[in-house]
């Protein structure tokens, strides 16, 4: 929190924290302690239960049909596909080693 304190200097606090993750001398339920509070401070909500994601039948289907769209390069069916994933809450970005997919919250 000292580093905080002086001007907000939150890429040194970051690079504490990593220290801290790495200290092997602070027990696991003391870096927990830590993180909490800290994360009150910086807001990451840390401590949030994580969301089981669950990946449907329908969604697996509309992920692989928009793939073999693109590799057929059918452009529009696979901007559509990609549309329709974007409905559903599922973001598809096209990159050098293919297609990969994340959940929006």
């Amino acid at each position: 929190l000292e580093i905080l304190r002086h001007d907000l200097d939150t890429p040194r606090a970051v690079v504490k924290l990593r220290e801290i993750e790495r200290d092997n001398s602070i027990s696991a339920p003391t870096k927990a302690q830590l993180f909490a509070a800290i994360d009150k401070f910086f807001g990451l909500d840390l401590t949030r239960p994580i969301k089981e994601i669950i990946l449907t039948d329908e969604i697996q289907e509309l992920i692989q049909a928009r793939a073999q769209a693109r590799l057929a390069k059918n452009f529009a069916l696979s901007d559509q596909l990609r549309d329709d994933l974007l409905e559903k809450k599922v973001k598809v970005v096209d990159g050098p080693a293919g297609q990969s997919w994340e959940f929006i919250p």
